[in-house]
């Protein structure tokens, strides 16, 4: 099976029907938005803090072996 197969599958077996377009937030009937930010934009402490919360939240989520897909536009 190919990668684009299996995200494809999963989607699918999961989220029949989302489209994944922007703003992918507003297309679906259920979602969960986090506020990440704190401070200045663009400031170190700004990107810190970002990436902090993204760090606790995912590993709150996610187990080490867990199989993960990242979709970039």
């Amino acid at each position: 099976m190919t990668l684009k197969r299996d995200y494809k599958e999963f989607l699918n077996d999961n989220f029949k029907g989302l489209s994944i377009r922007t703003a992918l937030f507003f297309n679906w009937d259920i979602g969960l938005r986090f506020d990440l930010q704190e401070g200045d934009v663009g400031s170190d402490h700004y990107f810190e803090e970002v990436f902090k919360r993204s760090m606790t939240l995912f590993q709150a989520v996610f187990d080490p072996d867990d199989s993960v897909f990242v979709i970039g536009k």
